[in-house]
């Protein structure tokens, strides 16, 4: 509605002196002699033809009752249509570099390093504020989790409740599901030790259901039911070969993995697109699995190049070869039913795309019963059903 919410990390600007042996004393006095300004994230606003310095005023910035940092997470909202009212910031002293939003309220999320396992138990700050319409927003509080978060798709609010999906990296790592009052984020239940000895490669929330892949030498497919938050359980789970790297609900029952076929030799083998019918929660079946090899794409694919239709089943997925002259395509599949079948491959025209360049296909969408895809040197549209090109857009 033409709000736009903007988060921002930033430090304090304190000047320690350098070529000089550091002493816990000295940083103290450097510290406590800082101006206030050093504390107070900055932000210059640019309409009319003028430009403002301004800084977030201390009534608007707030600390977790727990510390958490001396980084600050400052969220700012942008009305589109008033250039000039400014960006009403909202700060809080804590780290954060993962975001995830409903349509009232916004949680921003810490990450901790991988590298940092063994020396301390790994948790995961999450901060809260209400986003309620197009004001200033309200932090409403913090909570911490065990682990660490994959990404955005580890969080869900749903039904009055934030789910969290977290990996605790250590020498027996080993991951959960966590159930949060979504008003208080105080902690209702949980459900760990899933994958002992693996990290999570894959999550997916769909209503009362979390589906978790981890991954160390096979994929188990857990099957979380959340239907009570206070007592979590896994309903079931299937074990294969390889892994899913993203997860996408497929409608009537169904989910779609794209990840990485793995050997026998506990090497990649290739793209791999599967089809679960998970309609019972208990007995999760893979119907259908297509292997694309000599490629890859699946392990660090972008959420956003993935396209499923379900009107038509139609799947498309980037891929990236090891071979030089299959790189930079888009492999697209159809699901029906319980089946999941190859239609063909897309890629630029000949010439347009050299192995490596970055002018790979990384984007596609159905525009009028048209697919369109986007690549750096241009957009190209397709019949869907025999893939016949009908025009290339080359950008100059």
């Amino acid at each position: 509605d033409g709000t736009v919410r903007m988060v921002v990390a930033s430090a304090p600007t304190i000047n320690f002196p350098r070529n000089s042996r550091p002493s816990q004393a000295r940083n103290r006095a450097i510290i406590g002699s800082a101006p206030l300004t050093a504390w107070q994230p900055s932000y210059t606003i640019t309409a009319g033809g003028a430009t403002s310095q301004r800084r977030v005023p201390c009534q608007s910035i707030s600390h977790p009752a727990h510390y958490t940092g001396t980084s600050l997470v400052t969220v700012y909202t942008l009305d589109i249509a008033d250039p000039n009212g400014g960006a009403a910031p909202v700060s809080v002293a804590a780290d954060g570099d993962t975001v995830y939003a409903t349509a009232d309220s916004l949680y921003v999320a810490s990450n901790p390093d991988w590298w940092t396992f063994g020396k301390h138990t790994q948790q995961t700050e999450i901060h809260r504020f209400d986003i309620t319409g197009a004001r200033r927003p309200t932090y409403l509080g913090s909570a911490s989790v065990p682990g660490r978060l994959l990404s955005q798709y580890s969080l869900s609010d749903y039904a009055g409740y934030l789910r969290v999906a977290t990996t605790s990296v250590g020498p027996h790592p080993y991951s959960g599901v966590y159930d949060l009052d979504a008003a208080t984020l105080a902690s209702v239940g949980s459900v760990a030790g899933l994958g002992k000895g693996e990290q999570i490669y894959a999550v997916r929330f769909a209503g009362p259901l979390a589906y978790v892949v981890t991954f160390r030498q096979t994929d188990p497919l857990y099957v979380v039911d959340l239907t009570d938050p206070a007592h979590p359980k896994v309903a079931g789970s299937l074990q294969l070969t390889g892994y899913s790297s993203y997860l996408h609900d497929a409608g009537d029952g169904r989910l779609i993995g794209v990840g990485e076929q793995i050997a026998a030799d506990n090497e990649p083998d290739g793209l791999q697109v599967s089809l679960f019918d998970v309609s019972d929660p208990s007995a999760p079946l893979r119907t259908a699995h297509v292997v694309r090899n000599d490629s890859g794409g699946g392990e660090q694919l972008d959420p956003h190049a993935f396209l499923y239709w379900q009107p038509t089943g139609l799947v498309t997925v980037p891929v990236q070869s090891w071979s030089r002259n299959q790189s930079g395509a888009a492999l697209v599949l159809r699901v029906n039913g319980s089946k999941l079948t190859t239609v063909g491959t897309v890629r630029n025209p000949l010439g347009t795309a050299v192995p490596d360049d970055g002018q790979g296909i990384v984007r596609s969408m159905l525009v009028d019963g048209r697919l369109w895809t986007l690549s750096s040197s241009g957009l190209q549209v397709l019949d869907p059903i025999s893939l016949h090109r009908d025009a290339w857009i080359e950008f100059s």
